[in-house]
């Protein structure tokens, strides 16, 4: 059996549910000098589990697992801030209507992913049959626009490439004791006194997230500023790490709903019956803490990163206008994933979620086909 092989049906036991899988090793992509021995399995998917990206296998050794479903949300949202930021008219409420809505699709995303029931189906159609439509305007625009698509794809190559790094930075903690010190050898004015003040302050897990996200944002903004101006990149930097705290937080809530849902007993639909129901399905929303400290040290790195290169890390104007507050700004989201100003719409999403009581396969299939993915490049976006 080849690794190939081995490795996808590894991948298959894990993530049964995972979309688009492709594999390669490390030595196809990263040079030979890079001292990693054996190197590792790297594989390519689409997946509603975002969480546990590094599998240690005794036969196959490790398999870093790149999942581009969380970058992919948080690339919409950044697409939906530039397009809403730069829009004429009262460019508020637009920008507002097109987050409200992508977080409100992750989160019906993810609770269906957690429990496939009448309320998740009912709350995932509504975004796809009858929100959606609110981001033709913004892909048209990239698609028009030179300037809007070009920034666009570097957040989204950088997006995508940041939690890659994170991951590299795992392993390389995990395989060389001098990894780290290299970092603070060579970013000790940036990291440093901030290092030093999470080791004292935090627990032996959160410092070593701290060190990955680090690593992550230190490559990201060397690799990525040769595209772009260093103000851009640390702001799109920002932006990023602010998405992926609220989307982290969402997805805690939904598995917390969904976990409370599977211990209630199954509701059985009566399809003779024309009888209307009325069903009131309880949520839980909540914070990812942890993700949040993060999100803020990273800031706090971004900063130090700005002042070195003398460049304004937030501003209200230029091509990326960029508040001090943004991760309070989008964390107001959270609490409106319910939201429907439509009444026809959610009674029709629910009448078409109680008709697809025990038909799993044909609403996996509506799912699927309401996203559209470009492989031009090595992540697939969801688009």
């Amino acid at each position: 059996m080849s690794a190939e092989t081995s490795i996808l049906r590894v991948i298959k036991a894990k993530r049964p549910r995972a979309k688009f899988t492709k594999y390669s090793h490390s030595s196809s992509f990263i040079d030979a000098t890079a001292q990693l021995g054996d190197g590792f399995h790297y594989v390519n998917l689409y997946d509603e589990q975002i969480d546990s990206n590094l599998i240690i296998s005794n036969k196959n050794g490790l398999i870093m697992i790149h999942n581009t479903y969380l970058s992919s949300f948080a690339y919409n949202l950044f697409l939906c801030w530039i397009y809403g930021c730069e829009r004429t008219g009262d460019k508020d409420k637009t920008l507002d209507t097109l987050l409200a809505h992508n977080f409100k699709k992750f989160f019906a995303e993810q609770l269906y992913y957690a429990h496939n029931d009448i309320g998740s189906r009912s709350l995932l159609l509504e975004t796809l049959l009858y929100e959606q439509v609110c981001m033709v305007p913004v892909f048209a625009a990239k698609a028009q626009d030179a300037t809007l698509s070009s920034r666009a794809d570097i957040a989204a190559d950088l997006m995508s490439a940041v939690i890659s790094f994170h991951e590299l930075g795992h392993f390389f903690l995990g395989k060389s004791e001098n990894s780290w010190e290299n970092i603070l050898e060579n970013n000790s004015e940036i990291v440093g006194s901030l290092f030093d003040r999470v080791r004292r302050t935090y627990s032996i897990g959160f410092v070593e997230e701290f060190q990955c996200d680090a690593m992550a944002v230190v490559s990201g903004f060397q690799e990525y500023a040769k595209r772009s101006s260093p103000e851009f990149i640390l702001r799109v930097l920002v932006f990023a790490f602010a998405a992926f705290a609220v989307l982290f937080s969402l997805a805690r809530s939904a598995k917390a709903t969904g976990e409370a849902r599977q211990l209630e007993s199954k509701e059985r639909m009566d399809f003779q019956s024309l009888k209307k129901i009325h069903r009131e399905h309880e949520i839980k929303l909540g914070i990812d803490r942890d993700f949040v400290e993060r999100a803020k040290l990273v800031f706090e790195l971004c900063q130090s990163i700005a002042a070195q290169n003398k460049v304004s890390l937030y501003s209200a104007d230029g091509s990326f206008p960029l508040s001090e507050t943004i991760l309070k700004d989008l964390s107001l989201y959270i609490d409106r994933v319910l939201e429907c100003d439509d009444s026809n719409a959610r009674a029709m999403s629910n009448l078409v979620a109680e008709a697809l009581d025990g038909h799993d396969e044909g609403m996996e299939y509506l799912y699927l086909r309401s996203k559209t993915f470009t492989t031009n490049r090595e992540e697939s976006l969801q688009i």
